[in-house]
């Protein structure tokens, strides 16, 4: 017999399909063998099936609606302009390797580097600068005012396990508006050694603004913009996304709408075992737990406990998800001895099954 086939992608629904697959092959076991007397049984297998396709078509409304939000959140944050980020990874630890040697070749960054960096950031006791293509340097200062202007500025320098991060970053304002547009996207730090086998850093100099910068694997300054294009660097700290208030909104109903039902799919659970007299009064908040942990093995050991109790009686949970006490027919104290007969039956057919524990 082939297995069946999912009806959702949600992987919460399996234990459902199945669940259904088997009381529709029970059902139709009873009808073929005897309906009339196996009608008990036939009622209760299609009040669980109507049960679960209640919650299947449920959960598949909610699960469109949740991918609806998800396309929505997605093409909203694709239209919102890429925000300049406010620290990112300056020189990473190991290989760097660069492309167009101007002073230099490719080396090794280690921690004690970058610790000589952040020694030599405190002496120094103020903002290191951005620049636009490293025009604070002489050489490569091609205005004819010869101003050399900021495109930002950088606070502090911190080492983290991928490397040395510039943090507290603020922008110009215009610096800021060529980011969020795409006209620049990287930087070019500036290092200077104590010698040419790069023993050791003497200083930093501006950061430059850059769209070529020398070095590989430079992230990008635009923080929207590298999350959509797939450029975002993995080491660096993921920026909240900014999505309307709507959306947040919307993301929060489902989750709520989704631990109802689990909540709603566990209490029927308990109720169904109260029912077949396997779960008693004092434990059945312990399997509500269990099926909210796991529905699948709740409902592999309900199938294989013993019945505890005459079946047949339904007892339900209150709102605090207590049992609630069974009312009792008058005010005179009930005989424990006292059993309605179509229970008793009940009790009789899972006793000669073998399905009964008796205690001693």
């Amino acid at each position: 017999m082939n297995e069946p086939q999912p009806l959702f992608q949600n992987p919460l629904l399996e234990p459902l399909q199945r669940a259904l697959t088997t009381s529709v092959a029970e059902v139709s076991a009873l009808i073929q063998a005897d309906p009339a007397q196996h009608a008990p049984r036939l009622g209760v297998l299609l009040a669980e099936m109507q049960d679960r396709l209640q919650t299947l078509e449920l959960t598949r409304t909610l699960d469109a609606a949740e991918g609806t939000c998800r396309e929505t959140h997605a093409t909203v944050l694709k239209q919102l302009p890429a925000e300049p980020v406010r620290e990112f990874l300056l020189i990473p630890f190991g290989d760097v390797e660069v492309e167009r040697p101007l002073a230099g070749g490719s080396f090794v960054f280690t921690r004690e580097h970058a610790a000589s960096a952040v020694a030599w950031f405190q002496r120094l006791n103020r903002r290191l600068a951005i620049d636009y293509e490293h025009q604070s340097l002489e050489r490569f200062n091609t205005r004819p005012d010869g101003l050399r202007p900021a495109a930002g500025w950088i606070g502090g320098l911190e080492i983290r396990d991928a490397g040395l991060y510039a943090t507290d970053v603020t922008w110009t304002e215009r610096a800021a508006n060529l980011l969020r547009t795409g006209e620049y996207r990287y930087f070019s730090p500036v290092i200077f050694w104590t010698d040419e086998d790069y023993s050791d850093i003497a200083a930093l100099g501006p950061v430059a603004l850059t769209n070529d910068p020398a070095l590989r694997s430079i992230p990008e300054l635009a923080a929207g913009r590298a999350r959509h294009d797939g450029n975002a660097n993995p080491e660096a700290p993921a920026p909240i996304d900014p999505a309307p208030d709507a959306l947040l909104t919307a993301r929060r109903e489902i989750i709520d709408l989704k631990t109802r039902l689990a909540i709603q799919e566990a209490d029927a659970f308990v109720e169904r075992g109260l029912r077949l007299g396997k779960v008693l009064d004092s434990t059945s908040m312990d399997w509500r737990a269990d099926y909210l942990r796991d529905p699948q093995a709740a409902e592999s050991r309900l199938s294989r406990t013993p019945t505890i109790l005459p079946p047949g009686r339904i007892v339900t949970l209150d709102r605090r998800g207590q049992v609630a006490a069974l009312p009792a027919p008058d005010d005179a104290p009930r005989d424990p001895t006292d059993v309605e007969q179509r229970d008793l039956a009940a009790y009789e057919r899972a006793s000669a099954a073998g399905r009964v524990r008796h205690g001693h």
